[in-house]
C-alpha cells in the first residue's frame, strides 16, 4: 500500500500543467479541504504572498504555504523555508505596508482577522520527529522575532506553526482514497477509472453525456406525473438510497435496447459522488485481485460504487459479484455496484438476495409500465426539442418512444444530415433505413445480408478485419465508417489497441432484426452463418453477445439454439474454447439446455472446470436443479451435471457455490471436498454457505464444530451471521457455541427484519428467553405490524414467553392481517386468552369467516368460548358460525369425533349468548341447531359431553323447539333419541337439574320410551 511520491511521472497528466509546483498547491488544497472546509485557493504565479491557501473563520485565519521539494531530509526543507522567510522579512518590514508592487503581503498586517496559524506544507519527508520539531521551532522563532522587531507585526507573536510533510499528506490520502486514485493513476486497481474521468467514446456516444444532451430525470417527470397509487417509482436519489440496506450490494438496471439504462446508471453514480461516495467506472474486465487491491485502500467509512455498463459483456461478473460480497462481509465494507443489462440476460443470472433489480421494461401491462411509457415519451420529446428537431407525430412514431432513436435524430440534425433525416421519417424502422442508406453506395443488388452479418461481429479488433473477405466487406466498412455508423474506438481490454464498433448496439440490433424479419423461414441458417463467420474472424464472443441481445425477438424466438450451438461447436472446437465461460451462462439456452451442452464436445470443455467463472455457473445450475427445475432432470442431464461438479469440486479456490449447491444435490459426491473447505477455511466468510449446506444436509455436527466455533467468533458482527446461527440451532447444535456470538450480533442487528430467523431458531432450540426478551421487544416496536411478525409471535409464545410482552403488538398485527392465511397461529393463541379486547375477538371471527372450511376454524370458535357471549360482537358471531357450521352440518360429510364434539360445544355458547336469545338472531341459531340435530353424526353416545356443555339451557332449547312446533316427537323421534342418549351421558349432578323439564315432557308430550332414555335419580 505504498503511495507514490509527488513526481510528474506518477501523476495524472490531466491535473498537471507546465508548473508541477502549481499542481502540488492544488493537490494540497484538495487534501486539506476536508480539514479546513472554508479553505480558499490562490493561484500565485509568483504573487502568492506566502499564502497559497487560507481559511478565515471569525477573527482567526489559517494560511498555508505549499512547497514542492525534490529531496528529503531537514536541509532541503530548511532552505526552502529560509527563502520564504527572506521574502517575509523583506516585504513586511515597513510599518506603512508591504513593499511597493507586493500588495499580496497585506494580509500579514491585518489584526482583524489576524493570521493565527501558519501551515508549511511540503512534498518531502522529514525523517525524524526531531527534524520536524527543529523546523517548526525555526519557523515559530522567525515569527516571534518579527513580532518583537516590528511593532506593527506584534500580533504574529502568538502564531502557531504546523509542518505537514509527505508522510502527513499520505496519512490523509489513505483516509480519502478518491483523491489518491484521482492524482495517482498507478494506484488504481486494474480496470477501475474514477467517474469524473469516464468519458463517452466516439462521435455518437458523446450525445449520451450531459455536456451535449441535458438529462431528463425521473425526479423531474415525477413532479408532473406522480407515481401511480401503490406503485413505488423511485427517482435517481431514491435508487441510491436502496443501498442503505446493508444486505444490498448490487443494483441492476434492466430494459430493452435504447430505453436509457446507461444514462440512468450514470446519473445514480453521479448522485453517489455528490453524497461522498468513491465512484469508479469499470473499464474492461475486472479481476478479483483488483477488487482485493481496492479493499486495501478503503475503510468501512468509505462507501464505494462501481459502475458496470452491460454486465453481459463483463466476462467475470459472477466472480466479481461474489468477491464484492465476500469483501463486504469479511471487512464490513460498503463496496457496491450499479449495473445494466438486457432483460433476457438478467433471467440467466443466478438469484441473489444481495442484488435488487430496477426494470425499465416491465413485462406486460400495468400501472408501472404505463408510467414508464409516459416517461419514455417525455424523454423523446425532451431530446428532440433540445436537439432542435421538429417534434411531429411522424417523428414520435419513428422513435416508438425509444429514447435512443430520438438521439439518432438529434445527431443527424446537428450533423447537418437533413436529407437523411427526411428519408428516415419515411421508413418503418431504423434498421430498414440504415440498410437502404448503405445500399445506395453499392451497385450490387443486395447488400443487406452482408450488412447484418458484419454488424453482428462488432466490436471487432481493427487488425482482425483483414481476416474477412475484402471483396465483400471492405467497401461496406468504408461506407459505414464514412456515415458514422461504425467507429474505431480504443478497446477497454487491451491498452493501446483499437476496435471497430457500432455507434450504438441498438443500431446493430435494428439492422439484424430488419433483415431476419424478411427471411423468417431461414433465420436459423442466417444464425449459423453468423457463427461460422465469427469463428473464422475470431469474433465469436461479439457474435454471441449480439445474438443474445435479440434472442427474444421473432423470428429468432423460433431458432433451435441448442441444436445450432452443438452443430457449430463441432466445426471448429478450438475456437469455441475461448467462449466457454459465456456458453455456460448464455441466455440463448435454458438451464436444462446448458446442462446438456456441457456434455457435448468435451474437447471444447476440457479443463473448464478449473476456471472460477465456470465453477460459479455450474454451482448455480446445480441450484436451479435443486430448487427450480421441473420435477425431474433426465438421467443423462444428472450424469453430466454430477460429473462436472465432481471435477470442479477438486479445483475450487474463489467461490464455493459449486460445493454448497452440489452438496445439497449430490451429498455424498461432494461431502469430502466440502468438509475439507470448511475445516481449512473457517476464517473466510464465504465458508458460511458450506456450513449452512452441511447442516441442512444433516451431516454430523461434530465434524465441523471446531470450524463453526472459529467462524462464529470471527463473523458475529456480520449481518449474514444469522444464517449460520439459525442453521446450527435448527440442526440441534449446542447453544453454548453460539450464545455469545448471538448476543454480540443482536446488539447491532436486533431490529433488522431478518433478525426474526435468529429469534425463532434460538427459541425453538429451547434457548433461554432472557437472551432475546429485550431484542424481541425492540424488534416488535419497529416491525410488530409487518406481515412477517407472526413468525416472532409464534416462536415467543410457543417457547412460553409472556403474552403481556407482545399483547399490544399482536392485537394490532391481527387487525391488519385477520383475513390472511398467515393469521392461523395468532388467532389460535389469542382465542385462548381470557383478556383480549373486543377488536381482537372480531378479528378472530373475521379469520374464521375468511377460511370457513379450514380445519382450525371450528377450533377457533370453541376456543373463543365465553367471548362468544359478548353482546358487542353478537352479529359477527352468528354470521361466522353460519359460515363455519353450514359446510359441516348440511352436507353428508364424515365428521371426526373431535369435530362432532366441537360443534356440539359451539351450540352451547350460541344457546347461552344473551344477544342470541331473542328476535331474528335467535331464529338463526335455532335453524342451525335443528340442522345439526337432523345430521346423523350429531349427539349420540360419543363423544362423551364435556362438563362445560352440560347446561340445563341446552335441553330447554330443544323443549322450546318442541313447544313452537319446529320439532315433532313423532317426526323427529330418531333425532331426539340421539340427543337424549347424549344427555344421558351427563354427570348425575347436572342431570339432576333436569327433573322439572322431563316432568313437563312426560305430561305434555307423552312418549315414555323416549323420555326414559335419560335416567334421572
Amino acid at each position: 500500500m505504498t503511495i507514490p511520491r509527488f513526481r510528474r511521472h506518477n501523476l495524472n497528466p490531466r491535473l498537471v500543467e507546465e508548473d508541477i509546483g502549481d499542481a502540488f498547491q492544488a493537490f494540497a488544497y484538495e487534501i486539506l479541504l476536508h480539514e479546513y472546509p472554508d479553505l480558499r485557493f490562490f493561484p500565485g504565479k509568483g504573487k502568492d504572498g506566502v499564502i497559497d491557501l487560507s481559511q478565515t473563520r471569525g477573527q482567526q485565519r489559517v494560511v498555508v504555504e505549499c512547497k514542492l521539494i525534490g529531496k528529503d531530509d531537514l536541509g532541503p526543507a530548511q532552505r526552502r523555508w529560509r527563502d520564504v522567510a527572506r521574502k517575509l522579512a523583506t516585504h513586511l518590514a515597513d510599518p506603512g505596508g508591504p513593499t511597493r508592487g507586493q500588495a499580496q503581503y497585506r494580509p500579514w498586517y491585518r489584526t482583524d482577522p489576524k493570521i493565527a496559524e501558519f501551515v508549511f506544507c511540503i512534498s518531502s519527508v522529514l525523517k525524524t520527529q526531531k527534524q520536524i520539531d527543529d523546523l517548526e521551532e525555526e519557523i515559530a522563532s522567525f515569527f516571534t522575532g518579527l513580532s518583537r522587531e516590528h511593532e506593527h507585526l506584534a500580533h504574529l507573536g502568538g502564531l502557531s506553526v504546523r509542518i505537514l510533510g509527505w508522510n502527513d499528506l499520505c496519512q490523509r490520502l489513505r483516509q480519502r482514497p478518491h483523491l489518491l486514485f484521482r492524482w495517482f493513476p498507478k494506484t488504481r486497481p486494474q480496470g477501475l477509472v474514477p467517474l469524473a474521468e469516464s468519458r463517452a467514446r466516439g462521435v455518437f456516444r458523446s450525445y449520451l453525456t450531459s455536456e451535449k444532451l441535458p438529462y431528463y430525470s425521473r425526479r423531474h417527470h415525477l413532479t408532473s406525473t406522480p407515481s401511480p397509487v401503490k406503485v413505488d417509482i423511485p427517482d435517481e436519489e431514491g435508487l441510491l438510497t436502496l443501498f442503505e440496506d446493508e444486505n444490498t450490494t448490487g443494483l441492476v438496471v434492466t430494459g430493452g435496447g435504447g430505453v436509457g439504462k446507461t444514462r440512468l446508471t450514470q446519473e445514480v453514480a453521479g448522485q453517489a459522488e455528490k453524497h461522498g461516495w468513491l465512484v469508479f467506472r469499470v473499464q474492461g474486465y475486472l479481476q478479483a485481485d483488483a477488487l482485493e487491491r481496492l479493499a486495501e485502500w478503503i475503510t468501512p467509512e468509505t462507501p464505494v460504487l462501481l459502475l458496470l455498463d452491460y454486465i453481459e459483456i463483463q466476462k467475470d461478473f459472477a466472480e466479481v459479484e461474489q468477491v464484492i460480497n465476500d469483501l463486504n462481509d469479511t471487512y464490513r465494507l460498503r463496496l457496491c455496484y450499479i449495473a445494466s443489462c438486457r432483460p433476457s440476460y438478467y433471467r440467466v443470472l443466478h438469484t441473489s438476495s444481495r442484488r435488487q433489480r430496477v426494470d425499465l421494461s416491465p413485462y406486460g401491462p400495468g400501472l408501472e409500465r404505463s408510467w414508464l411509457e409516459d416517461y419514455w415519451h417525455g424523454i423523446v420529446r425532451h431530446i428532440l426539442q433540445h436537439g432542435g428537431v421538429e417534434v411531429t407525430d411522424r417523428h414520435l412514431a419513428v422513435c416508438q418512444d425509444v429514447p435512443i432513436f430520438a438521439v439518432f435524430m438529434a445527431y443527424l440534425h446537428s450533423a447537418g444530415r437533413h436529407t437523411e433525416l427526411a428519408e428516415l421519417l419515411k421508413e418503418a424502422d431504423f434498421g430498414s433505413w440504415v440498410s437502404k442508406r448503405v445500399q445506395l453506395s453499392f451497385r450490387q443488388p443486395a447488400i443487406s445480408r452482408d450488412l447484418a452479418l458484419f454488424v453482428s461481429l462488432l466490436p471487432m479488433p481493427a487488425d482482425f478485419f483483414c481476416r474477412m473477405d475484402q471483396g465483400r466487406f471492405s467497401d461496406l466498412l468504408d461506407n459505414l465508417a464514412n456515415d458514422g455508423w461504425v467507429e474505431q474506438l480504443p478497446t477497454e481490454e487491451f491498452e493501446g489497441s483499437v476496435c471497430w464498433a457500432t455507434a450504438h448496439d441498438v443500431l446493430a440490433d435494428q439492422i439484424v432484426l430488419s433483415y431476419v424479419r424478411g427471411i423468417p423461414p431461414t433465420a436459423e441458417r442466417f444464425v449459423e452463418e453468423v457463427l461460422a463467420l465469427a469463428s473464422e474472424v475470431g469474433c465469436l464472443r461479439s457474435a454471441l453477445y449480439a445474438l443474445q441481445r435479440v434472442v427474444d425477438q421473432p423470428p429468432l424466438t423460433s431458432v433451435d439454439w441448442a441444436g445450432v450451438l452443438v452443430r457449430k461447436m463441432a466445426d471448429v472446437p478450438s475456437v469455441w474454447r475461448e467462449v466457454r465461460d459465456l456458453l455456460v451462462q448464455t441466455s440463448l439456452l435454458t438451464p436444462r439446455q446448458r446442462i446438456h451442452l456441457l456434455g457435448e464436445h468435451m474437447e471444447v470443455w476440457d479443463g473448464a472446470w478449473e476456471e472460477a467463472e465456470v465453477q460459479i455457473s455450474i454451482g448455480w445450475l446445480a441450484r436451479w436443479v435443486q430448487r427450480e427445475a421441473d420435477p425431474e432432470l433426465d438421467e443423462a442431464g444428472h450424469g453430466v451435471l454430477s460429473a462436472w461438479i465432481e471435477r470442479a469440486a477438486q479445483h475450487v479456490t474463489v467461490s464455493n457455490s459449486v460445493l454448497s449447491w452440489g452438496l445439497r444435490l449430490y451429498p455424498e459426491l461432494v461431502r469430502a471436498f466440502a468438509l475439507d473447505w470448511i475445516r481449512s477455511r473457517p476464517g473466510e466468510f464465504q465458508t458460511t454457505y458450506l456450513i449452512t449446506s452441511w447442516l441442512e444436509c444433516g451431516f454430523p455436527l461434530e465434524e465441523i464444530s471446531v470450524a463453526v466455533e472459529r467462524w462464529v467468533s470471527k463473523f458475529c458482527k456480520a449481518q449474514r451471521f444469522q444464517f449460520v446461527a439459525k442453521a446450527w440451532l435448527d440442526a440441534g447444535g449446542e447453544q453454548d457455541l453460539v450464545r455469545g456470538p448471538i448476543t454480540v450480533w443482536l446488539k447491532r442487528y436486533n431490529t433488522i427484519p431478518e433478525a426474526r430467523f435468529v429469534y425463532k431458531a434460538w427459541l425453538d432450540a429451547g434457548g433461554e428467553l432472557g437472551l432475546v426478551r429485550a431484542p424481541i421487544t425492540a424488534w416488535l416496536e419497529e416491525h410488530g405490524t409487518a406481515a412477517e411478525a407472526d413468525f416472532v409471535y409464534k416462536a415467543w409464545l410457543e417457547a412460553g414467553g409472556s403474552f403481556s410482552l407482545v399483547k399490544l403488538q399482536a392485537v394490532n398485527w391481527l387487525r391488519q392481517y385477520c383475513d390472511t392465511a398467515e393469521a392461523v397461529y395468532l388467532t389460535k393463541f389469542l382465542a385462548k386468552q381470557g383478556d383480549i379486547p373486543v377488536e381482537a375477538v372480531a378479528d378472530i371471527l373475521t379469520w374464521c369467516r375468511t377460511f370457513p372450511v379450514h380445519e382450525d376454524a371450528i377450533w377457533r370458535l370453541t376456543q373463543l368460548g365465553t367471548h362468544l357471549l359478548r353482546t358487542d360482537v353478537v352479529e359477527e358471531v352468528i354470521i361466522t358460525c353460519e359460515a363455519v357450521l353450514i359446510p359441516l352440518i348440511l352436507k353428508d360429510v364424515q365428521l371426526k369425533p373431535v369435530t362432532r364434539g366441537q360443534i356440539t360445544t359451539l351450540f352451547s355458547y350460541l344457546i347461552g349468548a344473551p344477544g342470541l336469545r331473542f328476535g331474528p338472531l335467535r331464529g338463526r341459531v335455532d335453524t342451525l341447531l335443528m340442522a345439526w340435530l337432523h345430521n346423523p353424526s350429531s349427539y349420540g353416545t360419543r363423544p362423551v359431553p364435556h362438563a362445560s356443555v352440560q347446561r340445563r339451557s341446552y335441553v330447554q332449547r330443544i323443549v322450546d323447539l318442541l313447544v313452537s312446533g319446529d320439532l315433532s316427537v313423532t317426526d323427529d323421534r330418531e333425532h331426539l333419541k340421539r340427543f337424549l342418549q347424549w344427555v344421558d351421558n351427563w354427570e348425575p349432578e347436572w342431570k339432576s337439574r333436569l327433573l322439572s323439564i322431563f316432568d313437563f315432557l312426560r305430561h305434555d308430550y307423552p312418549a315414555a320410551d323416549l323420555w326414559d332414555i335419560v335416567e334421572l335419580l
